[in-house]
C-alpha cells in the first residue's frame, strides 16, 4: 500500500515538473530542511532530494518514530535513530549505480517484499567486488523493515538517474536534518543542525568544476611544470569527495587525449606538453546513463585512481562513501571478468588533517615528492566563536601550531595554511573559504602567505550568490605554491610538508608619524584576475585584485591600482588617532536594563546611538527609530543615575569628543559628537584624538580640530573608494559593509603638510562645520526639502580639497567618481 501510493504520487510529480515544498504532507520535512532543497540543482535532482527527505522522514518511523507528531509532546528522535535513517538512505541511493554497473547477483525487482534484505545484498557486492559500503553502520533489519525499505526503492526508481555525487551530496545535507551533537530534537533550529555545527555545506557543482579546471588546468598546460607522472591530487577536508570525484573524471578525460603510443601513468613518463591537450573546462554534471564507453583501459583507470587521488576527513562515515564513490566512478569504465576493485583505504584516510596525521607514514609517494601536486576542497566553515566554546583545547593547540592563528581566527585560516604546507613547490593550491580572506583583521597572515609564498593565478568572488543555505559569502582562490618569476611578487615557500614550526609574525610596530613621500610609480607587482559573480555559471564583473603582503585591494584598471599602491604609503588612521570598538556583546546585553525613553533628557544623560540612527555627518537621535536587542526606541537614553554600568573606560569614551562610526552600511557613515554625551551602541567605532603623551602624538594628531579634519575625510568620496577597493570582500550581501577597528585603522589619512598648500587642512575643518550645522541646523522635512542642494555642493567641496590633499590627478580621480555616487545618504529614509 506504502509503494503504491508514493508511486501515484511521484508519477504525478513528474507530469508537474518537481515537488512544490507546499506539496509535503504535515510533518513529512522540517520547514528548514524544506527551504533547502536547492533551486539550482540539475534536471531530476529536485526530484531526488524530494525523495530523500521523503524518505528520511519515513525511515525514522521506520525505526521507531511512526507514533510522534511535530505539533504534540513526544519523545524526541535519538541521535542515533538519525545515523541509521542516514545510512539506509544511502544504502537505498546505492542500489540503483550498483544496478547500473550490473554489481548485483540478482534483480532486486524479481524479489517479493519477504525476499528482499538490503544489507544481505550490499554484503554480496561488497564481498564479490570489493566495494566499500559500511555495511556495519546498517540498523538490524526484519522482514518487515526490509518490504517496507523496498518500497522506498521502487519509488526511488521513478526519479531521474544521477550522478555518483549525488550520493556525498545528499549525504552532508542529510547532516542537515539531524541535531547537532548533545541535541535530541528532529527539527531544531537550523543553527543547531549537524551540518551547521560540523560546518559542513556540500559544495555546488560549478564551484567544484571551477576549482579542479583552474587547479589541474595550472598543471597539466604549464611546460614549466616538467611533468614525469599523472598528477597527484589532495583533498585535506575531503566530505563526500566531490572534488575528489571531479578530479579523477578530470584526469581520466586528460589521459584520454595522450598519443597512444605514450607511457603509463605510474611514474615512467608522459607525453610532452606539446604534445598533451590542455584540460578542457568542465561544463557539465557527469553523465547518468552508466555504463558509458570509455577511451581509457581499466588498468589505467585503476592507476590513475590508486596512484593519483588522496583525501582526509575526521568523518568516517565521510570518507567510506567517497571511497565507494571513487569505485563507482572506476567502473563507469569496462572491467574485466572477475575484476576486484582496488582498495582505498590507503588513498582516503580517516584523521585529523590539521593536528592529528603523521603525513609521511600515510602518504609516502607524496612526502617523497616534497607534497602533493595539487591540494584542493571545501574547509568546514567554523568560526572562533564556536570552537572557543566546543573544541577549546584543539584550538589552542591549532594556535600553537599555526602561523596564521591569530587574533580572533576562523578555521579557514589555519586550512590555507595547512594546504600550502601539503602542496609542493610549483604545486597548484584552491580552496573555498570566506570573503572574510580578502580583508578580516585576523585573515592577514594568511593574506601574506598566499601573496608572498605564492603567486595568486584568479579569485572568484561568490558573495552575491546564494551558494550556501547559511550566511556563508564563499571566495574561490587559485594559487601555486613558490617564488613568483616576477620580482616583487613573493617569496620562496618551505620546501617539505613536514615543517611543525608556525609561520613567523611580527606585528608592525607604531613610532612616531611622519609622512613619507609618495611616489606616482607604477604598481611594481602583477595584479590578479578577479571575478564578482552573478549567479553560479555567470561573472557579473571582472576586476583585478592587486596583493601586496597582508594588504588586498580590487580595481578595474591599472589606474585604480597604481591610486591603491599610492594610498598605501600614507601614514594611517590608526597611526594618528584612537580608534575603539564602542561595545561589546556582553556589554550591550548588560546595558539593556537601563535603556529607556525620554524626548528631553537631561544635560548629564546619555543618548544612545548605533549603526541605523548615524548618517554622514549627522546623529539621527530623536528622528530615527533605534532598534537595540529586539526593541525600538525614538528617545532612547541611559540616565545619569546608571551612568555607574559603564566601565571607567566606556564613561570617558560616552563623556568625551569623540567621531562615531557606523558599523554595518552600504558606505561610510561617520558623524561628531562634539562635546560629549552620545553612548555609542554595539556594532560602532570609535575614533578619538590621543593623549598629548602618547606615543601616536605628532603636529597633525595634537591639532585641536583633528576631529572636524577627520570627519570630512572619512565621509568623503576618496575613502569611501578606497573602503570598498580594500575592504569590500568583507561585505555582505547586498553591498552592505563591515565596519570595524581594524578596517578603519587601516584608512590612509594625508598629513596635509606640503608648503605650497597652506590652509588646506583649515578648508576642510571649516567645509566639515559646514555641513555638519546643515545637517543639524532644520528639521527632517526641511532638509529632505530644502537643503539637498546645499548638502550636495559642500560634499563636492570637501571631495575637491580632500582630492587636493592627497595630490590625486584628473584621471585618478575619474577613476572615483566612475564607482562612486554623490554622497546624499543623509537625506535617506
Amino acid at each position: 500500500m506504502l509503494q503504491s501510493r508514493q508511486s501515484d504520487e511521484l508519477r504525478q510529480s513528474d507530469a508537474r515538473g518537481a515537488y512544490a515544498v507546499d506539496d509535503l504532507p504535515s510533518g513529512a520535512i522540517p520547514v528548514e530542511v524544506a527551504s533547502q532543497i536547492a533551486p539550482h540543482s540539475l534536471k531530476g535532482t529536485s526530484d531526488l532530494e524530494t525523495w530523500a527527505a521523503r524518505s528520511y522522514r519515513r525511515l525514522l518511523d521506520i525505526l521507531g518514530d511512526s507514533c510522534r507528531d511535530c505539533f504534540a509532546n513526544r519523545q524526541p528522535t535519538q541521535p542515533a535513530d538519525h545515523a541509521h535513517a542516514r545510512m539506509l538512505l544511502l544504502a537505498l541511493l546505492c542500489i540503483p549505480l550498483y544496478q547500473q554497473r550490473k554489481l548485483l547477483a540478482v534483480h532486486w525487482l524479481s524479489l517479493k517484499p519477504d525476499e528482499f534484505a538490503l544489507d544481505q545484498l550490499l554484503t554480496a557486492a561488497n564481498h564479490q567486488h570489493g566495494l566499500a559500503f559500511p555495511v556495519a553502520a546498517l540498523p538490524s533489519l526484519s522482514p518487515e523493515t526490509n518490504a517496507a525499505l523496498l518500497a522506498l526503492l521502487r519509488s526511488l526508481f521513478l526519479c531521474a538517474p544521477y550522478p555518483v555525487a549525488r550520493l556525498g551530496q545528499l549525504y552532508e545535507q542529510c547532516l542537515a536534518w539531524a541535531p547537532s551533537s548533545g541535541q535530541c530534537a528532529p527539527r531544531a533550529a537550523p543553527k543547531a543542525d549537524g551540518r551547521k555545527a560540523r560546518g559542513i555545506y556540500y559544495t555546488p557543482e560549478p564551484l567544484v568544476n571551477y576549482c579542479v579546471s583552474q587547479t589541474l588546468g595550472q598543471l597539466l598546460s604549464d611546460p614549466t611544470q616538467k611533468l614525469l607522472r599523472v598528477p597527484r591530487i589532495l583533498d585535506p577536508a575531503a566530505g563526500g569527495g566531490a572534488f575528489l570525484l571531479a578530479s579523477y573524471d578530470a584526469l581520466l578525460r586528460w589521459v584520454a587525449g595522450w598519443p597512444a603510443n605514450s607511457a603509463s601513468v605510474d611514474g615512467a613518463t608522459v607525453p610532452p606538453c606539446t604534445q598533451r591537450p590542455p584540460i578542457a573546462p568542465i561544463d557539465r554534471p557527469d553523465r547518468p546513463d552508466y555504463p558509458v564507453d570509455c577511451p581509457v583501459d581499466w588498468h589505467t583507470r585503476q592507476q590513475v585512481l590508486l596512484d593519483c587521488i588522496y583525501g582526509v576527513d575526521v568523518d568516517e562515515m565521510a570518507i567510506a562513501l567517497t571511497r565507494l564513490s571513487l569505485q563507482l566512478k572506476l567502473l563507469e569504465g569496462q572491467p574485466p571478468p572477475g575484476f576486484v576493485l582496488p582498495d582505498l583505504t590507503q588513498n582516503l584516510v580517516c584523521a585529523d588533517a590539521l593536528l592529528g596525521l603523521d603525513w609521511a607514514t600515510a602518504f609516502p609517494s607524496a612526502a617523497q615528492a616534497g607534497g602533493f601536486d595539487g591540494v584542493l576542497g571545501n574547509p568546514p566553515y567554523i568560526d572562533a566563536a564556536q570552537m572557543s566554546l566546543e573544541t577549546p583545547d584543539w584550538r589552542r593547540a591549532c594556535t600553537e601550531r599555526y602561523g596564521c592563528a591569530r587574533g580572533n581566527w576562523d578555521l579557514f585560516c589555519v586550512f590555507i595554511e595547512r594546504s600550502l604546507e601539503l602542496c609542493r613547490p610549483g604545486g597548484m593550491t584552491s580552496l573555498v573559504v570566506p570573503n572574510k580572506l580578502r580583508s578580516a583583521g585576523y585573515a592577514a597572515t594568511a593574506r601574506s602567505l598566499l601573496a608572498e609564498n605564492c603567486q595568486l593565478v584568479a579569485l572568484r568572488d561568490y558573495a552575491q550568490v546564494a551558494v550556501f543555505r547559511a550566511a556563508v559569502y564563499p571566495l574561490v582562490y587559485v594559487a601555486r605554491r613558490g617564488k613568483p618569476e616576477k620580482p616583487g611578487l613573493g617569496s620562496p615557500g618551505q620546501d617539505s610538508i613536514f615543517a611543525s614550526a608556525p609561520v613567523p609574525y611580527e606585528p608592525v610596530p607604531y613610532g612616531l608619524v611622519t609622512q613619507k613621500p609618495v611616489t606616482q610609480e607604477p604598481v611594481p607587482y602583477e595584479p590578479v584576475p578577479y571575478e564578482v559573480m552573478e549567479t553560479l555559471t555567470e561573472v557579473g564583473r571582472r576586476q583585478w585584485l592587486h596583493a601586496k603582503g597582508e594588504a588586498w585591494w580590487l580595481g578595474d584598471s591599472q589606474q585604480a591600482g597604481s591610486l591603491m599602491a599610492r594610498l598605501q604609503q600614507f601614514p594611517t588612521l590608526g597611526q594618528i588617532a584612537s580608534v575603539r570598538g564602542a561595545a561589546t556583546v556582553a556589554e550591550a546585553y548588560d546595558l539593556q536594563r537601563w535603556i529607556c525613553n525620554h524626548p528631553t533628557p537631561a544635560p548629564s544623560d546619555l543618548r544612545l546611538v548605533n549603526s541605523g540612527t548615524i548618517d554622514p555627518y549627522r546623529l539621527r537621535w530623536g528622528d530615527r527609530p533605534l532598534r537595540y536587542l529586539g526593541d525600538r526606541y525614538l528617545h532612547p537614553i541611559l540616565p545619569a543615575r546608571h551612568l555607574c554600568q559603564l566601565s571607567p573606560q566606556r564613561q570617558r569614551q560616552a563623556t568625551q569628543p569623540k567621531l562615531i562610526v557606523a558599523g554595518m552600511t552600504r558606505r561610510l557613515e561617520c558623524a561628531l559628537d562634539e562635546s560629549g554625551g552620545v553612548l555609542a551602541g554595539k556594532s560602532t567605532s570609535i575614533i578619538q584624538a590621543p593623549n598629548p603623551s602618547s606615543p601616536l602624538a605628532n603636529p597633525l594628531a595634537t591639532c585641536p580640530d583633528l576631529l572636524w579634519l577627520l570627519l570630512a575625510i572619512l565621509n568623503s568620496s576618496l575613502i569611501h573608494w578606497y573602503f570598498v577597493q580594500r575592504h569590500g570582500g568583507n561585505a555582505l550581501q547586498g553591498g552592505y559593509l563591515r565596519v570595524g577597528p581594524p578596517q578603519l585603522r587601516q584608512i590612509p589619512i594625508a598629513l596635509g603638510e606640503k608648503s605650497d598648500r597652506p590652509g588646506l587642512q583649515q578648508v576642510l575643518i571649516d567645509l566639515a562645520k559646514q555641513r555638519h550645522q546643515c545637517g543639524i541646523s532644520q528639521d527632517l522635512r526641511a532638509i529632505r526639502e530644502a537643503v539637498p542642494a546645499e548638502i550636495a555642493q559642500l560634499d563636492a567641496q570637501i571631495d575637491a580639497a580632500v582630492y587636493t590633499l592627497y595630490d590625486l590627478s584628473a584621471p585618478q580621480i575619474a577613476e572615483i567618481h566612475a564607482e562612486t555616487r554623490p554622497q546624499t545618504s543623509g537625506l535617506a529614509d
